[in-house]
């Protein structure tokens, strides 16, 4: 027969965590419990290191099942873990993903809104000198007063005074 002796001090060190909860399970070769939470529960017959997600005393867990050669045969080491910190590290991840996504869009927003702004601008500036005249006043603008952007528009509706005057 298999004995396993764990002291007290052994059993909370195996049970140490800050954040979850640690449970374990010791089988021998024959089904018995050689230590452990003996309602833990997973895979009977792990070929190798073998991973199980589950609920145990109502919670959830994520846990590993791993077969240890003995002289009478297999036993199983089963080890379960709540998954406290694996669902505060998907909060964090999302919430971090989140933030960077908002920041893209604030950043594509303002770029938008400035560059947008800086299009019309010329154009607003030229608006302002044409609403500043009186309408018989059909002489060409100053040149200098004129943002470049908007000089070909200027110069083609300037070229011809007469069509201007029409235009009225």
């Amino acid at each position: 027969a298999i004995h396993l002796d764990l002291s007290e001090q052994s059993v909370s060190l195996l049970r140490a965590d800050m954040i979850d909860r640690v449970f374990f399970h010791v089988i021998s070769p024959t089904g018995e419990t050689l230590s452990g939470d003996p309602d833990l529960k997973g895979p009977q017959f792990p070929v190798g290191a073998t991973f199980f997600d589950g609920t145990f005393r109502g919670q959830r867990v994520r846990g590993v099942a791993y077969p240890v050669a003995t002289p009478i045969g297999v036993s199983v080491v089963l080890v379960a873990e709540t998954t406290g910190k694996r669902a505060k590290a998907r909060r964090e991840l999302i919430t971090s993903r989140i933030v960077q996504d908002l920041a893209v869009v604030v950043f594509a927003v303002l770029a938008v809104w400035f560059a947008v702004g800086g299009v019309f601008r010329p154009l607003e500036l030229i608006a302002g000198q044409v609403r500043a005249r009186s309408p018989a006043d059909l002489k060409p603008l100053p040149e200098r007063a004129s943002p470049r952007q908007v000089l070909p528009l200027s110069e083609a509706l300037e070229s011809n005074p007469e069509w201007m005057a029409h235009a009225w």
